[in-house]
């Protein structure tokens, strides 16, 4: 390594070497032949001068520049290598840019993939009428969830039933459904809308949709989740007295 006086940059001398090319010999014109000669004579004589650095001397230094070169180990105390340090490797930066670009556009592509299989999944589970509508779809969605172990919501609310349901009121004003909800399947499942549907000559007065919060008793509310065989009972005041309406329907909701 030697170091520019100008710009005191360092730098490996061994690698800034020129090799000079031997002229091919041709017959040409005098006048071209007497140019080359010229040419080549100032070629040797800036070889020369630049083969001139290693004998010169840094100031108030009795050591030149091939001394200092042959003895480097002498005068420095870190280890150097013995066969100089190449700059070789750019083949090597660009293969290895090329490896990470191709694994980073590899993983956000199958990233990307899984996202989108994802979200086409929950429209197919979250919208049975277009299952309905497409048979071959709700084929390829029903092999598809006997593979993961997954099944429709609609068939697994369809399993929670209600049992016990009467009427309690204490006066004409103040009438309540209560009953119980018992769930069937084989696992616990999120806690089912109901829908209360008042018909008077078979046209609706009222409907509403009551969270689990509004209908289930005070021991059971903030409960999210419906356990197996396990009875919840709910508590359901109708908002009409019963004079207004001859028909009541309660229907379970998928949340």
């Amino acid at each position: 390594m030697v170091c520019c006086p100008k710009c005191l940059c360092e730098f490996n001398a061994l690698l800034h070497l020129i090799q000079l090319s031997t002229p091919q010999k041709t017959d040409l014109p005098d006048t071209q032949h007497i140019h080359i000669k010229h040419t080549n004579q100032e070629i040797i004589t800036t070889s020369s001068d630049f083969l001139k650095i290693f004998n010169e001397k840094v100031e108030h230094s009795n050591i030149d520049l091939e001394t200092y070169l042959n003895n480097l180990s002498y005068f420095s105390t870190e280890a150097i290598p013995s066969i100089p340090t190449l700059n070789l490797a750019e083949e090597k930066l660009n293969l290895s840019q090329q490896t990470a670009k191709r694994t980073y556009y590899i993983t956000w592509g199958l990233t990307t993939s899984v996202l989108i299989s994802i979200l086409f999944f929950q429209l197919l589970m979250f919208n049975p009428k277009f299952l309905s509508d497409n048979p071959s779809v709700h084929q390829i969605f029903t092999k598809f969830c006997g593979l993961i172990n997954c099944s429709d919501l609609e068939q697994q609310y369809s399993y929670i039933n209600i049992r016990s349901l009467k009427t309690h009121s204490e006066e004409d004003t103040n009438i309540n459904l209560i009953g119980e909800l018992i769930n069937q399947n084989d696992r616990s499942l999120p806690m089912p809308l109901l829908l209360l549907t008042l018909t008077k000559n078979k046209e609706i007065v009222f409907s509403r949709i009551y969270t689990s919060d509004e209908y289930l008793i005070p021991s059971l509310q903030n409960i999210k989740r419906i356990p197996i065989n396990t009875p919840f009972m709910f508590d359901i005041s109708l908002p009409l007295p019963e004079k207004n309406f001859d028909h009541y329907d309660l229907q379970i909701i998928r949340p």
